[in-house]
């Protein structure tokens, strides 16, 4: 009997363990989601601050980076605003103004930094901290060209306008009526096969990335995207500078493309920016975190090697969309072609 209630006491006092170890970690959750979300208004302030001193120099030129995931485009993006006359604004004014669904305009996973660090509203009303890019003050003269007008840059995926071309293209038409913004079109592709290897290996570092969408249905997404992208180039054709141009050498790719941004600047200048921009914002410094992973090897083509072969079928209709993206852009800039920026040649890492 002794035994019995002494078990039973046990009982009772791991229950109340129990209890009050759910208590605790639920008021720890809840004060943790107090302290991002004070934290995420703060820094949307902060945002909102920086934007209401620069607004008379708000810039009436937007380019859009239109991408599928896993395709380099934050890379890209970086490269862009790393240029001191290119800048994700402060706040979601322009991605608010295109119509686009609450979605970030920075990757979480290479945001919440602290050296370096600049606010924006990563969604409307929720300020995130992202890596900033300044030329040092030695190099400022030599790589800052102030004859150049500035260019707002934002970055998106199809999803972003639920796949949408028509909806995204009138997002644009409205912003260009409305508010005199003149909305160009930078897009961005890569082999495949490649992004959705990427993708998948992505989901597997973190599982709540696209928690809804299974491996064997990767390949199916990239399609509706590059599918979604190849109706918009019908409508909006613009430039392309696919990730295997950029990785192949990126102080080339960039000036060539700031050259057509700006054809009347400086020359020395683009070329010192490009390269400048080029080494702050090459891959090693952010290897191994769970956006960017390590580098791929043999063991990682192996490990998607099943569902890459699997979804075969899909893979030739994504190469044959992402195809006609690519003819509808470049019949409107041939001159790129021959630079290579919108070449489909793959460059496997």
């Amino acid at each position: 009997k002794a035994d019995a209630a002494a078990e039973r006491r046990a009982g009772d006092l791991e229950r109340k363990l129990a209890e009050l170890t759910t208590k605790i970690d639920q008021t720890a959750d809840v004060a943790a989601r107090r302290v991002r979300s004070e934290r995420a208004a703060r820094l949307a302030a902060a945002a909102r601050a920086a934007a209401s001193s620069q607004v008379l120099s708000r810039p009436d030129r937007l380019m859009v980076v239109l991408s599928p995931q896993r395709a380099g485009s934050t890379w890209l993006m970086d490269a862009l605003r790393a240029h001191p006359s290119m800048s994700l604004w402060p706040t979601a004014w322009f991605y608010s103004g295109l119509g686009l669904k609450p979605m970030n305009r920075y990757p979480a996973g290479l945001a919440r930094t602290t050296e370096g660090a600049c606010p924006i509203e990563i969604q409307p009303g929720v300020g995130e901290l992202i890596p900033a890019f300044t030329p040092p003050a030695d190099q400022a003269d030599a790589l800052t060209d102030t004859s150049l007008a500035p260019v707002a840059i934002e970055k998106i995926h199809p999803e972003f306008y639920d796949f949408d071309a028509s909806i995204f293209a009138e997002g644009c038409d409205r912003l260009e009526e409305r508010e005199g913004v003149r909305v160009e079109v930078l897009y961005r592709v890569r082999d495949p096969e490649m992004v959705v290897r990427s993708m998948i290996r992505y989901k597997r570092r973190d599982p709540r990335w696209y928690a809804d969408l299974p491996e064997e249905r990767v390949a199916e997404f990239l399609l509706r995207s590059l599918e979604s992208m190849r109706r918009f180039a019908a409508i909006r054709p613009g430039v392309v500078l696919t990730y295997e141009a950029h990785r192949r050498d990126p102080a080339e790719a960039m000036r060539a493309f700031f050259e057509r941004v700006w054809p009347d600047g400086d020359a020395d200048r683009r070329a010192a920016t490009s390269e400048w921009i080029a080494e702050i914002t090459a891959r090693t410094p952010r290897e191994g975190s769970a956006f960017l992973g390590a580098r791929t090897s043999d063991e990682d083509r192996e490990d998607t090697d099943e569902i890459v072969r699997r979804s075969d079928e899909t893979i030739a209709r994504c190469r044959a969309s992402q195809a006609a993206l690519l003819d509808l852009c470049h019949a409107a800039t041939p001159e790129l072609v021959a630079r290579g920026l919108g070449s489909q040649a793959s460059a496997r890492p």
